[in-house]
């Protein structure tokens, strides 16, 4: 590999790694609010669902709130540059994954607590 294709990798803004979000200078604000609103919907979603699955329920709302505390002490203590911005990124990943990983447990739960419905006739 030459000089010239690294320096073309690094300049590239198609890359993943080179998008202003994962920037040295990617603030905090960036990161917080869409997840913060993720986190919201996911709690609600968890909330109404504690009817049928409680302990998964509850599970994935303390894991909702985990990670977004988690979020925040990264804002708080980690300085800004590109680690941050990537464990920002991580966390967001988590907590997207496992709301949708609970949220689907919820829903098997669910239709098999579904009784079938009896033959017409």
């Amino acid at each position: 590999m030459t000089q010239d294709s690294d320096d073309e990798k690094k300049q590239d803004p198609t890359r993943v790694r080179n998008q202003p979000a994962l920037g040295p200078n990617a603030g905090a604000a960036r990161w917080l609010i869409p997840a913060g609103i993720m986190g919201v919907v996911a709690i609600v979603l968890f909330a109404l669902s504690i009817p049928i699955a409680p302990a998964v329920a509850w599970i994935g709302i303390a894991l909702q709130v985990g990670l977004f505390v988690a979020m925040c002490i990264t804002a708080g203590f980690v300085r800004p540059g590109r680690y941050r911005s990537f464990t920002f990124a991580w966390l967001t990943i988590a907590m997207a994954a496992s709301a949708l990983v609970l949220l689907i447990v919820i829903l098997v739960i669910a239709w098999a607590g579904v009784p079938q419905s009896a033959p017409a006739g």
